[in-house]
């Protein structure tokens, strides 16, 4: 009989499975909010994956065998005295609000004012802090805290507001090394209503479009890396390609006859001369001959491509209720609200 650890962890990880006791698939959840708003889409309408898709568990488990075993048992057992951990560990709930929904990772009540004076903020404006536990590859580096997942916390901290009595304006991302544990990177996030209200209008954008193809590629049009780990690519190529409209004329024969007829200038639509070569700039002879001559010589670097979701959590470039508007170019929606808290999971 065949022994083998890499079958064995396959086949536990899929018989241990999470399960929930809210139904996922009718909301769209924190972690979500900010992805690609038809990869999302697809998702939620039980879209079959491509073919050739593997769904890899590794960074998953990783993460779960962080949260659980490290980062919760960390916190609730060294906690400064006074302060309570909720909604973590067995004691996780999911927080509903229209189509939006969270489960956080927790909530620590009763923190002093200046509990993360030493990350820039003087005082929380509250004795309650949302904590988020993440990991982290090593051969990433963190600069800021990345933007989904300063999307995720602002989530967190709208339906905390909306479905409890607690009232956090702050949220701490921990970014625990995959390789080295001892090594926790932490970005102290600000609430900002006017981003939750963003992400309250595009889950609900997302639940309600008939046709996922109708909502923006976001993956793609940010660059392509999220489309890497997408489920739906091939799919969603094919939506894009099968959107290029098609000339319903076509050139008669007479026309097309007469077309290939003309010299080559008329069919350009110029009736002068071709256009002389210019002359080489004084000194082109003497360029390396690794350059193509023509465009690289004095070319600049390239302006960097914007995100389409900065953090709101960077205090430097921090988005304000009146200038913030729906990440992604998604046009706002006035969202309906039945916000609740669904019971601890199953």
């Amino acid at each position: 009989m065949k022994i083998s650890v890499k079958d064995m962890a396959d086949r536990h990880v899929a018989s241990n499975r999470k399960h929930w006791s809210h139904d996922r698939l009718t909301t769209v959840g924190a972690s979500e909010t900010f992805l690609c708003a038809r990869r999302t889409a697809y998702a939620k309408a039980e879209t079959a994956p491509d073919p050739d898709y593997e769904d890899r568990y590794g960074a998953r488990v990783r993460g779960d065998l962080i949260e659980n075993h490290f980062w919760e048992p960390a916190i609730r057992g060294q906690k400064p005295e006074g302060v309570q951990l909720l909604f973590a560990g067995r004691e996780q709930k999911t927080l509903v609000d229209g189509y939006l929904s969270a489960t956080s990772d927790g909530l620590l009540v009763g923190v002093a004012p200046d509990a993360l004076a030493h990350l820039g903020v003087p005082d929380l404006g509250s004795d309650t802090l949302v904590v988020e536990c993440k990991s982290i590859d090593p051969r990433v580096s963190l600069k800021e805290a990345k933007a989904e997942h300063s999307g995720q916390t602002q989530v967190q901290m709208g339906l905390i507001r909306a479905c409890t009595p607690y009232r956090p304006n702050f949220a701490l991302i921990s970014y625990a090394d995959a390789s080295f544990l001892d090594t926790i990177t932490e970005f102290a996030v600000a609430f900002d209503p006017a981003v939750y209200a963003a992400a309250k209008d595009r889950a609900r954008q997302i639940m309600l479009a008939e046709d996922p193809a109708t909502l923006p590629p976001e993956g793609r049009i940010a660059g392509g890396s999220e489309c890497r780990h997408c489920a739906f690519h091939h799919r969603c190529q094919g939506a894009v390609v099968g959107a290029i409209p098609r000339d319903s004329v076509p050139v008669g024969a007479n026309a097309l006859a007469h077309l290939k007829a003309l010299p080559l200038n008329a069919q350009m639509g110029s009736t002068s001369r071709p256009m002389a070569r210019p002359k080489p700039p004084a000194g082109a002879a003497k360029r390396s001959a690794n350059r193509c001559g023509c465009c690289c010589a004095n070319s600049a670097p390239a302006r960097s491509r914007a995100t389409a979701f900065r953090s709101p959590g960077s205090r430097s470039k921090a988005a304000s209720p009146s200038t913030a508007r729906p990440p992604n170019g998604l046009a706002s929606i006035s969202p309906g609200s039945n916000a609740r808290a669904i019971p601890p999971n199953a």
